[in-house]
């Protein structure tokens, strides 16, 4: 019984797995068809959902970890912007988190000429992880 319990687990772990595997190929090929990101977004929301691995609580850790991802992958393509949009939707959820989200965001400040603002980022990611966040 032990033994269908464990293959049971794995195989739910497995197709989580999948799942975040076909979002993200499906974020790779829409996102090369130049669509809006947060189009992109709503898409990859709406597969989580069908699959079950989507959380409508608001604070789950996959979604922030989804949406500093996404803002990661702008500030690499450059668009400042949308970055910006994303990590601030991250820390929205849950500002406590991660330090590295608002050492993120910091950096997409810099880039887009907002010295101040992105410097209380910095402070704020180091307060973060002197305190130990994640």
């Amino acid at each position: 019984m032990d033994g269908l319990i464990v293959s049971l687990s794995v195989f739910g772990i497995i197709s989580v797995f999948v799942s975040i595997a076909i979002a993200i190929a499906v974020y790779v090929w829409l996102h090369n068809c130049s669509l809006n990101s947060f189009r992109i977004y709503a898409i990859l929301v709406a597969l989580a959902k069908k699959n079950g691995v989507y959380d409508d609580s608001g604070e789950t850790i996959n979604q922030i970890l989804g949406l500093a991802n996404l803002g990661k992958m702008c500030y690499k393509k450059g668009s400042f912007e949308e970055a910006l949009r994303f990590y601030d939707k991250a820390l929205k959820l849950n500002p406590y988190y991660d330090a590295n989200i608002w050492y993120n965001k910091g950096k997409v400040l810099e880039q887009l000429g907002k010295i101040e603002e992105s410097k209380k980022c910095f402070e704020k990611a180091k307060e973060l992880e002197e305190k130990g966040s994640n």
